[in-house]
Parts: structure tokens; C-alpha cells; sequence
């Protein structure tokens, strides 16, 4: 089939309300509107100000409740509730919520958006070096996010503007604790997975789950580090038989056995980030939508 760009995907090519040039003029959306950095692994590295002060580079993590950016970079922002503690990448870290009055990514300004400030200095490898926070939590509830894995490109839109091409394939996606989930089948068993661009996987279950839907748990296999919702943790590889989730399917499927406390309780697994390297991934949270366009679709 013919390869579409995200933006013959898409009705939209601009947000409404963000400021545009002089004269009123709204920024141009298109394919190549923000590149972003992805490693090997899936994760995505965002370029992004918090006003107009320097630039920073954000992890996005589709996996965090919250957005979480380093203190320093949202010094100067307006307080927004008592300090507290949030949980981001296996960690409880110390927080303290603030509004951002303007998010700029790329050409894009994200205006009022409520992240948590947290002293990122001091959570050694929390971040690679030179990253100074986390994309999620609010940013996914509010905006449609479509991300181009192999073209390095990400597009943020308007919800009330997001008018996906007819016939675009899509599965249901549901918010649990502020967190996207889609219903995947394993073996044929239906399976609650989490979307988490924030795993370092492609495809995990806890070991609750394997034993129920079939999947063998090898013993004295060789432990695999894997970074979860609650922490660390070592998986084993193993395989299912067969693995869907909307129009993707896979024979024979790695799978990553977890325990179970790994991922937190009423989590069957994770779709994680390496699963959507060949991928363009477009999170319709407010639609309650999740696009997986393979390429060459």
C-alpha cells in the first residue's frame, strides 16, 4: 500500500490558539513541524522552552501520570498546590506543582499546562545527562499526540482540529489512573496493556498473566533488566504463540515475563517503547483512540 505522511493522516495542520507570527498568522503543520531524537531503544527526546528561556530536551513518556521538569528550567513559574511526591520511572520522588504559562515545542506554544518541578539533580540516572524533565500525564490528556517513529517527527493537535483520513484503522484506548491503556490478545486470551513509551521493552506480561493465558515461564532462563512502573525489576524471555492488538499481529511473539509487583496491580502488561519503532503512533486520549500505522500503510 501507499505510504502516507502523518499529515495526509490528518485534517489538521495547525493549534488553534497558539500565538503565530506577526499579523495573526497561525504555524504551518506539517510532517516535518518538530524533529525529535529517538534511540535505538524508542525512547523519544522532545526539544522543547519554558518560555523563552533556553532549550531544554524532555523525554516524552506516554507511561507518567504527570509531567515532571526539572526545577531549575520552572524557577520562575506560578505555584500551583503543595509540595508533594509523584511516582516517574520506577521512582517516588519530591515534587512541587506548578503552571507553565507557555510550553514551547518546536513552534508549537502549549499554553497553561500543570507539570510537577522536582530537584532532577539529585535523582542520580533517573535521566540520561543533559535531560531536563518528563512529557506526559496532562500534556496526553489534552492534546492529540502523533508521533513518527522512523521520520523522527512529532505533531501536537487540537483535539476539536483532529480529523483522521476515513478508513485510518484504530483500536479503543482507555484511561486508567491517568494512564493509556488498550486491550490486546495473547494466545487468543484478551489482555489489558499499558502504553508506555517510558519501558524499555517491546512487549511484557507479569508472570500472573503468563500463567494465565498460556505462556510458558521458563526456569533458570538468564534474568533480564528491565526498568517498570514501580522500579527495576529482572523479566526472562519467553514467547506466545501468537500476540494482536489492533491490526498488528505477530507469530511466535517475544514476550517478557515480569513479576507482577513490577507493573502495579490491574496491569496484564506493557506495549513498551520498542514496539513502535517502525511505527506511527497517534494518541487520541481525549478521542479515546490509538492509531498504530505500520509503514508503508
Amino acid at each position: 500500500m501507499r505510504r502516507l505522511a502523518p499529515a495526509a493522516l490528518l485534517g489538521v495542520l495547525y493549534v488553534s490558539g497558539c500565538n503565530g507570527p506577526p499579523g495573526g498568522t497561525p504555524p504551518h503543520w506539517g510532517p516535518e513541524d518538530v524533529p525529535v531524537r529517538v534511540t535505538e531503544d524508542g525512547f523519544v527526546y522532545v526539544p522543547a522552552r519554558i518560555g523563552e528561556g533556553p532549550a531544554l530536551e524532555l523525554f516524552f513518556d506516554s507511561g507518567a501520570p504527570e509531567s515532571v521538569i526539572d526545577a531549575r528550567a520552572v524557577a520562575a513559574c506560578p505555584s500551583a498546590g503543595p509540595e508533594g511526591h509523584t511516582h516517574v520511572l520506577g521512582r517516588t520522588i519530591g515534587v512541587r506543582p506548578v503552571r507553565v504559562p507557555v510550553l514551547r515545542i518546536g513552534g508549537v506554544e502549549v499554553r497553561d499546562l500543570r507539570v510537577w518541578a522536582a530537584d532532577l539533580a539529585r535523582e542520580v540516572d533517573l535521566l540520561p545527562a543533559g535531560v531536563s524533565g518528563i512529557l506526559g500525564g496532562e500534556l496526553l490528556l489534552r492534546f492529540i499526540l502523533a508521533l513518527n517513529f522512523p521520520g523522527r517527527r512529532l505533531m501536537i493537535l487540537e483535539p476539536s482540529r483532529f480529523r483522521p483520513r476515513a478508513g485510518v484503522p484504530s483500536t479503543p484506548l482507555t484511561l486508567r489512573r491517568r494512564l493509556p491503556f488498550v486491550t490486546g490478545w495473547i494466545n487468543r486470551r484478551e489482555v489489558e496493556l499499558l502504553v508506555d513509551t517510558g519501558a524499555n521493552q517491546s512487549l511484557a506480561v507479569t508472570s500472573e498473566t503468563a500463567l494465565r493465558i498460556g505462556i510458558p515461564i521458563p526456569s533458570g532462563g538468564e534474568a533480564v533488566p528491565i526498568r517498570g512502573i514501580q522500579g527495576t525489576a529482572a523479566a526472562i524471555w519467553s514467547r506466545a504463540d501468537e500476540f494482536r492488538v489492533g491490526t498488528l499481529t505477530s507469530r511466535a511473539a517475544p514476550v517478557l515475563i515480569v513479576p507482577a509487583e513490577s507493573h502495579g496491580p490491574g496491569i496484564d502488561g506493557v506495549l513498551g517503547a520498542t514496539s513502535f519503532l517502525r511505527l506511527t503512533v497517534i494518541f487520541d486520549v481525549p478521542g479515546g483512540r490509538l492509531f498504530l500505522l505500520p509503514e508503508g500503510q
